[in-house]
């Protein structure tokens, strides 16, 4: 048995993948072994894979036809055998010490789970964005549950690429084959179960940002975002923890839909609203009767009325754009009367110093 499984899905990525593998075969941390799905490409991703597994024995090559990404992971997961498992994407790259660091923390830690961070990179531009994945409620120099930071769970980035799994916890748990954002449901369903977590405040891994990819191109699958946060809660009512994190999910999903509402291209759009919109209306009676509207922010609030009362985007758009304009309108507001109090308090003084520089006393 190997002591790490590296699970890499692959789809039509010859450009990017040499890269990939190189920077995963060339870790000082060798002791891996390198399973490969490529998920249906027609470019020449296959060849390039054969290439590798000629070259290197650690080098597993598995072959599917196209069913997306979730369904090529969790072929990976069948074939893994390794103690611990680290997905990466085929057009991203690792730094070259990071699986000796993942591993040398997990050992040394008796870790189930260790979170890591990333750096997001423009393909175009190559710029660098450290940032995307700081944490700052993780950062903490102790061993973690889910208890400690339960307040800020779903701010967790969900990410498989900036986690690194005990195999042993990872057998029962499947990636969603049904929805993009598999690794939200993949997420949840792990971190009830992992009993020792640790976060490392340092960026292992490097993601490509580029128009074609999955997440980048917004189109009409987007709104499966809505179907996500509906499981995870089912399986949070499943667990016993829904009261738990009833609030702070609500916020989240309706945060989360928005974001990728405002995401979505022009032609989608419509799409896009309708679902949202026929999703909170549906669950209207159900939110009001089981959610805490006080401890609700009031830009979720706002959300999820607007998005209920009005009947087509061009409608919901304008109501949010009020919002914002009503909320700068009342924090100027507000600094305009500081301005003035100050500026009346500067008069005070003045007329005050005046009066003691001619008092004849």
């Amino acid at each position: 048995m190997v002591e790490i499984s590296v699970i890499i899905t692959c789809y039509n990525v010859e450009k990017y993948l040499n890269e990939c593998l190189d920077s995963i075969i060339t870790q000082s941390f060798n002791d891996i072994e390198v399973i490969c799905v490529d998920d249906g490409s027609t470019d020449n991703t296959p060849n390039i894979l054969k290439e590798y597994e000629r070259l290197d024995s650690r080098v597993k090559l598995f072959f599917q036809e196209n069913k997306g990404v979730g369904a090529a992971k969790n072929k990976g997961l069948s074939h893994a055998s390794g103690n611990y498992i680290y997905f990466a994407d085929s057009d991203d790259y690792l730094e070259k010490n990071a699986l000796s660091e993942m591993h040398g923390m997990a050992k040394d830690k008796n870790l189930d789970l260790l979170i890591f961070k990333l750096v997001n990179f423009d393909e175009k531009t190559n710029e660098m964005d450290h940032d995307y994945s700081n944490m700052p409620f993780l950062n903490k120099n102790s061993i973690l549950t889910y208890n400690d930071f339960k307040d800020d769970l779903f701010r967790v980035d969900v990410t498989v690429y900036t986690k690194f799994f005990k195999r042993e916890l990872i057998v029962n748990v499947l990636f969603d084959e049904s929805v993009i954002f598999e690794d939200n449901i993949f997420f949840i369903n792990y971190i009830f179960d992992a009993k020792r977590i640790y976060f490392y405040d340092k960026c292992l891994y490097y993601k490509r940002i580029r128009d074609d990819s999955i997440i980048s191109s917004s189109n009409e699958r987007h709104s499966d975002i809505i179907i996500v946060f509906n499981k995870i809660e089912a399986l949070l009512k499943e667990k016993g923890l829904y009261d738990e994190f009833k609030e702070s999910l609500f916020v989240s999903k309706i945060n989360g839909c928005h974001y990728r509402y405002s995401q979505i291209n022009i032609e989608n759009k419509e799409y896009f609203f309708n679902e949202m919109k026929r999703d909170f209306e549906s669950k209207k009676g159900e939110y009001e009767k089981d959610i805490d509207f006080e401890k609700i922010d009031e830009f979720s609030k706002a959300l999820f009325e607007n998005i209920t009362r009005y009947e087509s985007p061009e409608a919901f758009d304008l109501s949010m754009e009020k919002y914002h304009l009503e909320n700068k309108f009342k924090k100027l507001k507000k600094e305009n009367t500081h301005y003035k109090d100050e500026i009346a308090s500067l008069k005070n003084d003045n007329v005050k110093s005046k009066l003691k520089k001619w008092s004849p006393f």
